[in-house]
């Protein structure tokens, strides 16, 4: 109700597309441009956490440096009412993990999963991004069959120095 009252007038929330270990994701219509959007959102209880709201909209800027077919676009990233959270493409589809859930996949299109996979990986790796999260949860398979990379919340950006990753961290 609370996300309802700060997006009224931009964005109407149609119903919860799913819950991870640090936000909610739910399907939305954008009444500006007449689309559906996923929004993210971090629970209000975290938002108090400020490294967790720095690291919430990390992830936004991070995948919004990247435009490319295989990774999820993100149209915004908004701190406001005491709520923050991302908007971006809708992918009406589903994870590759609960893909496989269903059961063992054909050989070509695993090839074809992790070729376009290794392609959104390869673009981002180009411009110095590390996903650093990647798993059948973070990649969704749109309608079409198309790969999308999402959920860059723990990537990271390569230094100068070249060091990608500190002590303790993968």
């Amino acid at each position: 109700q609370r996300l309802a009252r700060t997006l009224e007038g931009r964005y109407e929330i149609t119903r919860l597309l799913g819950r991870g270990g640090m936000a909610v994701v739910f399907l939305a219509q954008d009444l500006v441009l007449e689309r559906q959007v996923a929004i993210k959102v971090l629970p209000p209880d975290m938002t108090r956490d400020g490294l967790r709201v720095t690291r919430f909209q990390q992830d936004a800027k991070t995948a919004a440096k990247l435009a490319h077919p295989n990774i999820i676009p993100i149209y915004r990233v908004v701190r406001e009412g005491g709520l923050v959270y991302i908007v971006m493409k809708y992918v009406p589809g589903q994870s590759l993990e609960d893909l496989l859930a269903k059961g063992p996949l054909p050989i070509a299109r695993v090839r074809q999963v992790l070729r376009e996979a290794a392609l959104a990986l390869g673009h981002a790796h180009r411009r110095r991004i590390v996903h650093r999260d990647v798993k059948p949860a973070n990649i969704m398979l749109d309608d079409d069959g198309r790969v999308i990379l999402t959920d860059f919340g723990i990537s990271k950006a390569v230094q100068d120095t070249g060091q990608v990753t500190g002590t303790g961290t993968i």
